[in-house]
């Protein structure tokens, strides 16, 4: 089949339903065997070219990923789709831009330093931008690019809750929030953002 094919047949799968039911549609297909076509000594063979259109546009569709499915799900999903999935061919900074920091250590990232801040301040909210300086290829579940002006990675939850993540800040919000033995900490990228560990940001003001 054609890539147009194969996205007209997942079309077809997921019916017409909002977004943010297609992450629970994917995996209740998955558990179904829709996406199986075979069996070798008691493991699954999947269409995996089919179930990466459907991971891809089920994560990218939803507003809320991890809400609609729990991250032990997607790591599943895209793992099984792995043959037809794009990953970075070196280690990589990525971004991440939310209003509550809560919300810092989930799973979807980008190249993007502009998305991300744009992300992080829509809606009249001030929100704040995180990075990882040098993600592992081996460390991200997907790079998904398709109809997006940036890449978005999806990284292992497993990574992510040691993952050495910076906070961006400004001179003022260090002095207020960091105490002056920590600053050392601190790093400034080439376009004179800084940046500091979020574990260590985590334990002053905690």
């Amino acid at each position: 089949m054609t890539p147009a094919d194969v996205r007209r047949r997942w079309n077809e799968m997921g019916g017409r339903c909002g977004r943010n039911k297609l992450p629970e549609i994917v995996w209740r297909l998955y558990e179904d065997d829709a996406f199986t076509v075979g069996e070798c000594n008691g493991y699954r063979i999947f269409d995996t070219e089919l179930l990466a259109v459907a991971v891809q546009d089920a994560w990218s569709s939803a507003e809320y990923s991890e809400g609609a499915l729990d991250g032990f799900f997607w790591v599943e999903l895209f793992g099984s789709a792995y043959p037809h999935l794009t990953f970075p061919s070196a280690s990589i900074t990525l971004y991440r831009g939310v209003r509550d920091a809560e919300w810092a250590r989930r799973m979807s990232w980008t190249s993007s330093l502009e998305s991300v801040r744009w992300f992080a301040n829509r809606y009249e909210c001030t929100g704040t931008v995180y990075r990882i300086v040098d993600v592992d290829p081996q460390d991200v579940l997907a790079q998904i690019a398709e109809g997006r002006d940036e890449d978005e990675f999806v990284l292992y939850p497993e990574y992510l809750d040691d993952a050495p993540v910076q906070v961006m800040c400004s001179n003022a919000q260090c002095r207020s929030t960091v105490d002056r033995e920590a600053l050392d900490d601190h790093a400034v990228d080439s376009e004179g953002h800084c940046w500091h560990s979020l574990n260590l940001v985590e334990s002053v003001v905690g």
